[in-house]
């Protein structure tokens, strides 16, 4: 997917075959999710983390988020947000299509 196709509000995360890190200790991490909260001048985008609590090397994005959240990243770190699988019950599912449902 090309960058420009992401807007604000799209949800993302950080692909394995494009990892980007700041640095070894940080929280930034392969798969993690966000939302795009900012689009900088230079094209990065600005994702506001998934982070439980507020993380040292994040930021606001200028404003764009909490404190402790945000990042700029590079647009070829960046993948839409996969969407979860939801397990079926295959009996369960048979049963419901069978009576109607």
């Amino acid at each position: 997917m090309e960058f420009n196709s992401f807007q604000v509000g799209d949800r993302v995360q950080l692909s394995e075959d494009k990892f980007y890190r700041v640095d070894p200790n940080d929280s930034l991490y392969p798969g993690l999710t966000g939302t795009v909260v900012a689009i900088y001048p230079n094209g990065d985008a600005g994702v506001e983390w998934d982070f439980d609590k507020p993380q040292r090397q994040c930021h606001t994005l200028d404003g764009s988020c909490e404190d402790g959240y945000g990042w700029w990243v590079p647009p070829e770190a960046l993948i839409p947000e996969e969407a979860a699988i939801v397990s079926v019950d295959q009996a369960a599912l048979l049963t419901i299509l069978s009576e109607g449902g």
